[in-house]
């Protein structure tokens, strides 16, 4: 049905997040499509093989990031509440814009963690340990961020809705953890940030990690009993594995 709409109507659809091929060919099939449609696609994904076949012309367009001017203009409203920086703050700002790199979430985080003190000293020591991290800009900042978050108990719950509950629905997710909807900016960056930090416990043994969301790492654990005091959450979807033929696939090499 959705294929011979594809063909017959006049269309506009913007399909976010796709992170697999098999998921395009599921929502719009491969027939044609009537060529006064547009379709808008997202994706982190390398899509060089997802449009071989001649019926789809494709046009690729990679996101860029801020420049200094619109970098600046994100930033100040979060670091002092105006788009104009406050003065004395012109050096500063210039630092800060460098760190991020041009990206809208790291600059939006940055901003409001300067907005917190509007004194030079303390935004001068939050940009000097930055550049302990020049290498790893933006994430240090984002990193910088979830460290200053007062409660070990806030940390925590970023953590599990990192690794866990991207994707789901938000009313699922609030009546999970009982707490209020808030706009969330940018998942997937944050969700690697939060899967980081929980890798950097251990980056080789997943079974010694507090949280496990692959479903094939969480199946190992428990075929093998290799699970440890370490593990607080895992996540396995069964149906997952048989259909993809993991499941199978281990107990062969077992």
């Amino acid at each position: 049905m959705i294929e011979e709409v594809l063909q017959t109507k006049r269309t506009l659809i913007v399909l976010d997040d796709i992170v697999d091929h098999k998921q395009l060919v599921a929502l719009l099939g491969t027939g044609k499509i009537n060529a006064q449609s547009k379709i808008i696609i997202t994706t982190r994904e390398n899509t060089d093989t997802w449009f071989d076949h001649s019926y789809w012309t494709c046009q690729k367009y990679e996101m860029r990031l801020l420049n200094d001017d619109e970098s600046q203009e994100l930033l100040s409203p979060h670091a002092f509440g105006s788009k104009i920086p406050m003065a004395g703050f012109k050096e500063l700002i210039l630092q800060a814009v460098q760190y991020c790199d041009g990206n809208p979430l790291a600059l939006e985080v940055l901003g409001s963690s300067l907005f917190k003190n509007n004194t030079i000293s303390h935004r001068k020591s939050q940009l000097n340990l930055l550049e302990k991290d020049i290498d790893s800009r933006p994430h240090g900042v984002l990193v910088r961020s979830y460290m200053s978050l007062p409660y070990n108990s806030e940390k925590e719950l970023f953590l599990h809705i990192a690794c866990f509950f991207i994707g789901k629905d938000m009313d699922y997710v609030m009546s999970s953890f009982c707490f209020t909807k808030q706009k969330a900016h940018d998942a997937h960056m944050l969700q690697d940030m939060g899967k980081n930090i929980v890798c950097q416990v251990s980056i080789k043994s997943p079974a010694k990690r507090s949280r496990v969301w692959l479903n094939i790492d969480t199946y190992k654990i428990l075929s093998k009993g290799k699970g440890s005091k370490m593990v607080e959450d895992l996540a396995l979807d069964m149906q997952v594995l048989l259909e993809e033929n993991i499941a199978f696939k281990v107990i062969e090499n077992n």
